[in-house]
């Protein structure tokens, strides 16, 4: 009889740490499709959509492009997933290397081509990217179009991108991985289906201890609110992770799915562990007092899946924004919502000027997500709260 996900789940919340599988973090399996998408989850809100601004780039050529960069990519579908990508100049054509999180042995380099004047850059349609071997062959990448019906069609139209005045890149083109030959030819992957990809230079940097491995220090892009982060390449592990914020300079990692790896390896998702280090919570803990720019946090933790597989328990974790050299930064801080103290009844006299929403992903909203919320509310003196809701 089959096991119900549920079940899986939660006996994979009870594994301690010697009953689970190492997961390496560079495992990815990929499964063609040919499934209509659900048109209503599209995205329009999140922390990086407001960078999606056709600006004229502060560059003058296509080598102050070159460096690493995180991606982060916003699928149609699904969990963002982020990775760290190298980029090449040479002439006016920048190239990607590990483009959508493919790791070497199974990527094609990418190559567009860059107007400086327009502030622009062009992948050419039918671009290669996936090396899959004997299974579908080589996989290029197209523009594609989705009807009202959620029916996926590739096109003959250039993947579009934009360079922001920041230096940062974004693919505003809906793209996907499509095989070409065999019995799944039309098919996409639906990993590898993303309305946009955003190319940030990395701010922060995070530093672990990982049971087997030893110190971890890995690359970051952290974008955040008053009232929560976003956390991208989250142990470099493919995946964005959000955190929220407290008033006293706390913070929570949230019990939350991150990654899907189909039926073999399941659903990862965080997971933080008693002060023993023996049972599972559900979630990660921590603080930012201390320094501005830093965040520790105080729980071991591990990014475990509903099969059973993990990547080792990672302990004294710290987060913080850093210089181009890994070094904590003097001049970009973690803010956090502010406390009203004093008269009980302060927040009553203030005149609400507004409200939004956010979930754990970081996505921006008017109206409130399903699952757990992060509501700032606005003032008209201009000062703000947040609290926590569930709907």
């Amino acid at each position: 009889m089959k096991k119900s996900l549920l079940a899986i789940a939660a006996l994979a919340i009870a594994l301690t740490a010697s009953a689970a599988t190492t997961m390496e973090t560079s495992t990815r399996s990929y499964t063609p499709t040919n499934a209509k998408v659900n048109v209503n989850s599209l995205r329009s809100n999140s922390l990086f959509a407001k960078k999606a601004k056709k600006v004229r780039a502060k560059v003058s050529s296509a080598s102050d492009l070159a460096g690493t960069y995180i991606e982060t990519n916003i699928p149609m579908e699904g969990f963002y997933s982020a990775g760290t990508t190298t980029v090449t100049a040479t002439g006016d054509s920048i190239t990607f290397k590990n483009f959508a999180g493919i790791s070497d042995n199974y990527s094609f380099d990418v190559k567009a081509k860059v107007d400086v004047a327009n502030g622009t850059f062009t992948i050419p349609s039918g671009t290669k990217l996936y090396k899959s071997g004997s299974s579908y062959g080589d996989c290029p990448m197209y523009c594609i179009s989705v009807d009202d019906q959620g029916k996926v069609s590739k096109t003959t139209d250039p993947i579009q991108g934009v360079i922001n005045d920041d230096g940062s890149m974004v693919i505003t083109s809906p793209w996907a991985c499509f095989i070409v030959t065999g019995q799944y030819a039309g098919y996409y992957f639906g990993d590898l289906m993303f309305q946009s990809n955003f190319f940030n230079k990395p701010n922060a940097r995070m530093t672990y201890n990982q049971t087997g491995k030893g110190a971890q220090n890995v690359m970051l892009y952290v974008e955040q609110t008053d009232s929560a982060v976003m956390l991208s390449n989250f142990a470099d592990f493919g995946c964005v992770v959000g955190l929220a914020k407290n008033a006293d300079s706390t913070v929570v990692i949230p019990k939350q799915n991150v990654l899907d790896q189909g039926e073999q390896y399941g659903t990862f998702f965080t997971i933080g562990y008693d002060a023993a280090g023996q049972d599972t919570i559900a979630n990660i803990n921590g603080t930012g007092a201390g320094h501005p720019a830093q965040i520790n946090l105080t729980n071991t933790w591990t990014i475990l899946s509903t099969t059973g597989y993990w990547i080792n328990q990672c302990s004294d974790t710290k987060i913080f924004f850093a210089d181009e050299n890994g070094n904590v930064s003097t001049d970009t801080f973690f803010t956090y919502p502010h406390e009203l103290t004093g008269v009980k009844d302060v927040t009553a006299q203030k005149v609400v000027a507004g409200k939004h929403y956010v979930n754990l992903q970081g996505q921006v909203s008017n109206e409130p997500f399903e699952g757990v919320n992060i509501v700032v509310t606005r003032y008209t003196d201009g000062s703000q709260s947040a609290t926590k809701m569930l709907k």
